[in-house]
């Protein structure tokens, strides 16, 4: 009976209908290439469990950064709170939302402040209100949506 090869792709005859190979080297190369793909497969999957486990730190990491910047954000607000009852115009600046009325009510008492431990009366205006102007939180926010911009001077 004729037979064809896998490996090396040569006609041979054989007798016995179990024979694959040509030559005892082919069977052997047909071997050795099983442990190769076999040794590829393996290699393959222990890279993707590494894979898979430098993402899961890599997570892990993230979220405990996350945790952690949660957690001194907590602190901090609780911090700026606390200053801010007692007080504080930065604080109260730094809780209220950006170019709010309380935003700049806190901000004229800052500025106010801020001059008066200089021995000396704040001449600061923004978009031409003075900070000593009795409804300046009210005017600056108005003007801010009117002009669209922030304007100060000493």
């Amino acid at each position: 009976m004729v037979k064809r090869c896998p490996v090396c792709d040569t006609e041979f005859e054989s007798n016995n209908l179990s024979q694959k190979y040509c030559s005892k080297e082919c069977r052997l190369e047909n071997v050795r290439e099983k442990d190769r793909i076999r040794k590829r497969k393996k290699r393959a999957e222990e890279k993707a469990i590494r894979e898979k486990e430098k993402q899961r730190i890599k997570q892990a990491k993230a979220e405990a950064r996350e945790k952690e910047n949660a957690k001194r954000t907590s602190e901090r607000q609780a911090e700026l709170r606390k200053k801010a009852a007692a007080g504080d115009a930065l604080a109260r600046m730094n809780l209220a939302e950006p170019n709010s009325k309380e935003y700049w009510e806190a901000y004229k008492q800052y500025e106010i402040e801020y001059a008066a431990s200089w021995g000396r009366e704040s001449t600061r205006t923004v978009n031409d209100i003075s900070v000593h102007d009795p409804c300046f939180g009210r005017k600056v926010v108005e003007a801010i949506k009117e002009l669209g911009i922030i304007r100060t001077k000493l």
